[in-house]
């Protein structure tokens, strides 16, 4: 009747690389890749987990986070992990008689798009700020660009909040919207 605590799968991208930009990388630029994206965790979906759970008054367990987990996966070699142009491609060997095929190789799907909302901000900020605003204010003043009115639209929001910073490194920020990509 009442579920007090949840499974996440939070990790399981950075330890054994699941993001389609990793695929990019040469294997020894991707280890390194691989322990930076995991220690900013802390920063973006370390908290989203944690603040989703406890709305609902659920513990949530990150199990590929688990210490053991860690220092197992980054003794992997960078090309188990992405071979064949698949990501996580160990992981998909290491469970293919325990998981059904499509579980095993479903497509990758972003966090929003199993909430519904996949382009209702993105529409919203699109119809309300205007073109000549968004590249006016695009460029920030430590360099980051802003890809889309939504993101300008988030941004504005935290501007309003925290005012103008100058130094915004200890902000959590994927590599889709940071300079990488």
């Amino acid at each position: 009747e009442y579920v007090n605590e949840v499974l996440s799968g939070e990790g399981g991208d950075e330890l054994f690389a699941g993001y389609h930009y990793l695929k990019r990388l040469p294997p020894e630029e991707l280890e390194d890749e691989l322990i930076d994206i995991t220690k900013r965790l802390h920063n973006t979906a370390l908290q989203r987990v944690d603040r989703s759970a406890s709305a609902h008054g659920t513990v949530a367990h990150v199990c590929f986070l688990d210490p053991e987990v860690v220092d197992y996966a980054f003794r992997i070699p960078a090309e188990y992990k992405i071979r064949d142009n698949v990501e996580k491609w160990i992981l998909r060997v290491a469970f293919n008689d325990m998981l059904p095929e499509q579980v095993l190789n479903r497509k990758k799907s972003k966090f929003w798009e199993g909430a519904g909302v996949g382009e209702l901000m993105s529409d919203y900020a699109d119809s309300t700020i205007k073109d000549g605003d968004f590249r006016r204010e695009r460029i920030l003043k430590n360099g980051w660009i802003i890809n889309s009115k939504e993101e300008l639209f988030y941004y504005r929001i935290f501007r309003d909040q925290f005012g103008e910073l100058e130094n915004l490194s200890w902000m959590g920020r994927t590599k889709r919207i940071s300079a990488m990509e």
